[in-house]
């Protein structure tokens, strides 16, 4: 059964043995110049399986828009043995009764060029795999939309494009003043 909690000091070595085996299913996006779980400036939720950290999802003040009162949703990894579990959709609902009393809107970024991730996100396809998928059509991830006036570019000499994808908690003209590209589409570049 799954378990979600907020990340710890506690959970330290946990987080530690997760961090490895993302690191084993080849993925960096965890390594330790990029997150120190004890000094995040934010929070993080990880779900537990059979007593061990098998995903983790983070909120964190947003620091590349330089938007106030705006988090971005980031670090999310499910070990491979794991995967098409839901864990993503578990945390989110963790996530949102949080940010929602923090922020006045939260976004998440997926790479362009991962067209499966956002067909997902803009909520043209579903996980055809039996699992639950009540998720799909619930809060808050029927929530999220597709901000289609940018593309997310962490840094000037980055050359991955990002989607961006929101939730608003309130009436909030969003406007960005660094940290994307003002450009026009519809999802599919």
């Amino acid at each position: 059964m799954t378990k979600i909690t907020a990340y710890r000091s506690l959970f330290s070595r946990d987080f530690e043995t997760f961090r490895f085996g993302t690191m084993t299913d080849g993925n960096d996006s965890l390594a330790l110049r990029k997150i120190d779980p004890d000094n995040f400036k934010g929070k993080i939720w990880c779900s537990w399986e059979q007593g061990k950290i098998v995903s983790i999802l983070a909120l964190e003040d947003d620091r590349y828009t330089k938007t106030p009162r705006c988090g971005r949703i980031c670090r999310y990894h499910i070990l491979k043995e794991y995967r098409h579990g839901r864990y993503g959709f578990k945390m989110l609902d963790y996530l949102f009764e949080y940010a929602k009393d923090v922020y006045d809107m939260i976004y998440w970024t997926h790479d362009i060029n991962n067209k499966p991730l956002n067909a997902l996100y803009q909520h043209k396809k579903r996980f055809y795999d039996g699992g639950d998928n009540s998720y799909y059509d619930r809060e808050p991830f029927s929530l999220l939309q597709l901000d289609t006036r940018l593309l997310f570019k962490d840094s000037p000499s980055s050359k991955m494009l990002q989607y961006v994808y929101t939730i608003k908690f309130k009436d909030f003209d969003w406007q960005p003043s660094s940290g994307v590209i003002w450009q026009e589409h519809d999802g599919v570049l």
